[in-house]
């Protein structure tokens, strides 16, 4: 009787504490061509220290829901991550997504397995973000384990990277680094690279781009210009511009 009293007061306690945190997110890229809306919800739980961004030296535990959509692609996602200190972060968790490309930018779809009413993901991430004066850098390194369900004997089209899994399912990794400087409290510039590979049918592809940035309250504008390598090892101009509305942050620092 003790033991749930206990877990109840502990539970009450963490509800009292439990930060909600919303974002809205579309994006146009250039090369591959390609865009998407998201939307999340997440609800943070302090785990130790005090609350505060401009000290943030506190840890919390998050869980969240997303939904993300390109018309030909929907996708629902379900993550839990802890911070242990709240710029360094791990998370974990599976989304389930159906895709109905008739044709696929850089993939010939009569081969490689494009459509799939039936794809599991489930992934590992680690992120981190550092700043000292107006410079910041985040680095995100990311594991996603991907099964067409119903399409178990044929290659098929990464479309999170433009890349080819093996049959039967492939791992992909993802490395994201970002180097920021902070002109005004409503400007930045930095650059940003992306590295992606297959752990299995090996193939690579990489982006890198000078990108500027327009910060209001709640909403951030981006824009990137730069290069896309492919698979083939040749290089594309790319250009891309992200619109994030993020109403209620939450414990969330990046």
């Amino acid at each position: 009787m003790k033991v749930l009293v206990l877990l109840l007061a502990l539970n009450f306690t963490l509800l009292a504490q439990a930060e909600v945190d919303t974002k809205v997110e579309a994006l146009v890229r250039s090369y591959p061509k390609g865009f998407y809306t998201l939307g999340e919800v997440g609800k943070s739980f302090k785990l130790w220290g005090t609350v505060d961004k401009k000290k943030p030296f506190y840890g919390f535990a998050r869980v969240a829901g997303q939904i993300k959509s390109s018309v030909a692609i929907n996708k629902a996602q379900a993550s839990l991550e802890i911070y242990p200190i709240s710029f360094f972060g791990l998370s974990t968790g599976f989304s389930k997504s159906s895709r109905e490309f008739n044709e696929f930018d850089a993939f010939d779809c009569q081969v490689i397995a494009c459509r799939s009413s039936n794809v599991e993901r489930k992934f590992f991430e680690a992120k981190m973000a550092l700043a000292a004066g107006s410079v910041y850098f985040v680095q995100r390194v990311k594991w996603t384990k991907t099964e067409l369900k119903d399409k178990m004997n044929q290659i098929y089209a990464e479309e999170l990277a433009n890349l080819i899994g093996r049959a039967g399912g492939d791992t992909l990794l993802e490395k994201i680094s970002i180097l920021g400087y902070k002109l005004t409290s409503t400007y930045e510039i930095g650059a940003l690279y992306k590295n992606n590979s297959m752990k299995h049918l090996r193939n690579r592809s990489s982006m890198q781009v000078l990108i500027g940035r327009y910060l209001q309250k709640d909403y951030v504008i981006t824009l990137g210009l730069g290069t896309y390598r492919t698979r083939w090892k040749s290089n594309n101009a790319t250009a891309l511009a992200i619109w994030t509305w993020t109403p209620s942050k939450g414990m969330l620092l990046f």
